[in-house]
């Protein structure tokens, strides 16, 4: 027997399904191949076939989805729901339970026995849905409804395979009148006179779209409603790390917890600390207990100020009887739920989850170390890390502005603008309120101290950021996945750069660093061979390939000119390189998107633009140099001018100025 195929072109030859005009169900019947293995073959529907698609072929090619398959497994069902000589499942079974759910019921179009005879293939009757570009939406719906009855089922004790899940599925056909084990006639003529209705019908010579009925987003809004019924993804809150407060909480309550010894400091008469050793008593399920608020925090874990305000979620109202007491302590207890299963299950899943995974590892970076395309992330770090520790969002307003004013090239920067800075605390503040003092995040002196960032006679900023700002040439390393790049030698005034040889080598060439001015001339031999080097810019890279090689990748930012790149593509070519002989890519090409690809390679080490075209001078820098020449002009030496135009505070050593940062 030969093995298995899909032709459609077969398909076509053979009779035609009448119901949907052009359309055809896929029939397949079962084989054995050459090795004795047991494989699905197409067959024609008058063969006596096996099994049937789900979706139909029209003539052109094109696909129209008809059912959503449901594959019931006779191992995953409860034994309830199995006949009583425990061989197949019982339909009957099956039917009542569905029975408590009407609609999902009435959804059912067809029940067949599977191949092996115990368990079931449920499928869910569709108004016919073309599957092409049209109908994204439509089928992203079909997966999720699809994706909810398999958990639906599940919960109530029908086994529904989750790995049968898709669209483009196969089943048991109901042309076998012995596989047939129920038939829902009604929602077949239904859906059928729904498909003969045309899409759109005229009105006065107006195209009008036809209103059919609407079998898919029915039964989703309706599984929707039924699974959020069942609580199946239940859950104690929304966000982990409140979740696993009250899961302490809760489970030392249930009796399932036990926290550990901690010691009390209390006030004497005398007016002495006292430290006393505080053991928790154990709890009954359900049992009220009178626990002071103390010991309340020390079993969620939290600070005071955080606990008090789980205390007022109505999630919180939910799990627990809450009671404050004359003695300023509190009387508690878990209430009685039908859920208290999920609960106690969730909770030990929480506090058995690793407690790593959940923590959320701010990076804090210091303004003067904040680099091109990390502002945005550096103010939100800071943002969360006020929140976290309790200050007020008027207060992390303020504090942000302060070193937003540090970050080099802020002047320019659209995340750094005073607008946008208030938009971005205001969202912080405003999404998970919860988490509003949730732990104390050990804040640097930088990000607690305003003195670092204040003007005054007695501290200059400018010292403080020369001492702990290394006046280097590049900051940062290019990210890269191998680090065979570490063993080359830096030097201050030298660049490498690194490229593939013929033989997968690795090729290092040393260049003088184009920060000086004077460029040193070299002798190319005159080539009559043209040069093509294509420039390919993505996602802050660029690189520039000759014939499909990368010769040079840089990190675009400010600093990039492509003059001092030319000569740097010179000493790498061995040969002179010429502003013509540089084509930028179109994005819309072929050729632009395998290029671009191969920027972000493991092997790629992708340079800084400014250790090629060196610093760009900045804003400062270039006023500066507008003032001295402006003196000039005035007949005024630089401190003359600068007196005028400046208080007497904030006058600059010209000696000293290209190193001081103004402000």
């Amino acid at each position: 027997m030969e093995s298995y195929k899909i032709d459609l072109q077969s398909l076509f030859q053979y009779q035609s399904y009448k119901k949907y005009d052009g359309g055809r169900f896929i029939y397949k019947k079962w084989g054995i191949d050459s090795q004795g293995n047991k494989i699905p073959r197409i067959v024609k529907r008058s063969e006596e076939p096996d099994l049937q698609s789900t979706y139909l072929c029209n003539k052109d090619r094109s696909e129209i989805l008809r059912y959503i398959r449901l594959d019931i497994d006779f191992d995953k069902s409860r034994f309830e729901l199995r006949n009583s000589e425990n061989t197949c499942l019982s339909w009957e079974a099956i039917q009542n339970t569905l029975s408590k759910f009407p609609q999902i019921f009435e959804a059912i179009e067809y029940v067949t026995k599977s191949t092996s005879g115990k368990g079931f293939h449920i499928l869910i009757g569709l108004s016919p849905l073309p599957l092409d570009g049209r109908t994204y939406g439509a089928q992203i719906n079909a997966r999720q409804l699809q994706q909810l009855l398999i958990e639906v089922f599940n919960e109530l004790g029908i086994g529904a395979d989750p790995s049968g899940a898709g669209l483009k599925q196969d089943f048991c056909t109901y042309r076998k009148v012995k596989g047939i084990v129920y038939h829902n006639e009604l929602l077949t003529k239904r859906i059928e006179k729904e498909s003969q209705k045309p899409s759109y019908i005229n009105e006065n010579g107006i195209k009008i779209v036809n209103n059919k009925e609407p079998f898919l987003t029915n039964l989703l809004t309706y599984v929707k409603s039924v699974y959020e019924e069942l609580e199946i993804n239940y859950r104690l809150y929304p966000d982990i790390r409140v979740e696993r407060c009250l899961s302490k909480l809760f489970l030392y309550l249930m009796g399932a917890y036990q926290p550990k010894i901690f010691e009390k400091r209390s006030l004497t008469l005398t007016g002495n600390f006292k430290k006393s050793v505080v053991k928790f008593p154990y709890v009954s399920p359900h049992e009220h207990i009178e626990l002071e608020k103390d010991e309340i925090f020390k079993i969620m874990g939290t600070s005071s100020r955080t606990a008090l305000r789980y205390f007022k979620m109505p999630e919180f109202n939910k799990l627990f009887n809450f009671e404050l007491t004359t003695d300023d302590t509190i009387k508690i207890s878990c209430k009685y739920n039908k859920n208290v299963l999920k609960q106690i299950e969730r909770a030990n899943k929480v506090l058995a989850s690793n407690e790593i995974q959940t923590n959320v590892k701010l990076k804090l970076i210091e303004p003067y170390l904040v680099q091109d395309g990390e502002r945005n992330l550096a103010i939100v770090n800071w943002a969360i890390a006020y929140k976290w520790n309790g200050y007020s969002e008027y207060e992390t307003l303020e504090k942000i502005k302060l070193r937003v004013k540090q970050i080099p090239a802020s002047e320019t920067s659209r995340s750094c603008k005073d607008l946008q800075l208030k938009c971005t605390v205001h969202s912080i503040f405003s999404n998970r309120k919860e988490l509003f003092g949730i732990k104390k995040v050990n804040l640097p002196k930088w990000l607690e101290d305003d003195k670092y960032f204040i003007k005054s006679k007695n501290f200059s900023f400018i010292e403080y950021c020369l001492n702990m700002r290394p006046l280097f040439f590049s900051r940062s390393v290019a990210p890269c996945g191998n680090r065979w790049h570490q063993n080359v030698k830096r030097c201050p005034n030298k660049v490498f750069v690194i490229n593939r040889g013929k033989n997968g080598g690795l090729n290092v060439i040393c260049f003088e660093s184009f920060r000086k001015k004077k460029e040193v001339g070299i002798a190319f031999q005159a080539l009559t061979r043209p040069l093509k080097i294509h420039a390919v810019s993505f996602n802050q890279r660029i690189g520039f390939f000759v014939q499909d090689k990368l010769q040079l990748c840089l990190i675009k930012n400010r600093h990039y000119k492509l003059g001092p790149v030319l000569h740097a593509l010179s000493k790498i070519l061995k040969r002179q390189v010429l502003y013509s002989d540089i084509v930028h890519m179109r994005k819309n090409t072929k050729l632009y998107n395998s290029l671009a690809h191969m920027l972000y390679d493991n092997d790629i080490f992708a340079l800084h633009a400014q250790q090629i075209c060196g610093n760009r001078p900045s804003k400062v820098e270039n006023m500066a140099v507008y003032f001295e020449k402006r003196a000039k002009t005035l007949g005024m030496t630089y401190e003359e001018y600068m007196s005028k135009i400046r208080k007497p505070d904030d006058i600059i050593d010209k000696k000293n100025r290209d190193t001081e940062i103004y402000f």
